[in-house]
């Protein structure tokens, strides 16, 4: 292989580098306005959206859903997109027990208290929790009519996992790893 060919593949090698973090700051999930997906409930035809904060570490102004990277504080907001009218709603903390039982659903999560029944138009429906044990946890958010039919959902997130540090290094040793097979096999075609 000549020298030309190489520059030009480690050329590539580096532009994709360089795209892959430009697009890594864009990529980044539920940083500001939030219009995901992942941050909406659905309990039967109600939508409900579901803020998650963490006002420590290095992006207290950062909103999260499916995990927190942080122990400490979580706040969890709930409100909703609709009028939902007269309903009330309920929200309980859950916290996995152990991780043996996590596939038994009777066993595997522990339930904290149910908040008592509120009218949902009353302002803003939060939890907040402590948490000093990284791990599963969940919240039940139940909503009950005017008739008293209850429905309800679970959430399920993660706290205390940094899993954005753990997703950018595993794509930096991948990127090196294609790195190292185009030298490889530069260095083949040129015997």
């Amino acid at each position: 292989m000549t020298t030309t060919l190489l520059k030009r593949r480690l050329n590539i090698l580096l532009l994709t580098a360089l795209l892959s973090l430009f697009y890594w700051q864009t990529a980044r999930a539920h940083l500001g306005p939030h219009e995901s997906s992942d941050c909406f409930i659905n309990i039967e035809t109600t939508q409900l959206r579901f803020n998650g904060y963490q006002f420590h570490g290095q992006h207290p102004e950062k909103h999260y859903c499916r995990y927190f990277p942080q122990l400490g504080d979580v706040i969890i907001q709930i409100d909703s997109l609709q009028d939902l009218g007269p309903q009330q709603i309920s929200l309980q903390w859950l916290e996995l027990a152990s991780l043996p039982q996590l596939f038994s659903e009777d066993k595997a999560l522990v339930e904290s208290q149910p908040s008592p029944w509120k009218p949902f138009a009353d302002g803003i429906n939060s939890l907040r929790k402590n948490v000093q044990q990284l791990g599963l946890y969940g919240i039940k958010i139940r909503l009950k009519a005017p008739n008293g039919v209850v429905r309800q959902q679970h959430f399920y997130f993660l706290v205390g996992f940094p899993v954005m540090p753990i997703l950018l290094g595993v794509a930096l040793l991948l990127l090196l790893l294609i790195g190292l097979i185009f030298l490889r096999q530069s260095k083949r075609s040129d015997r």
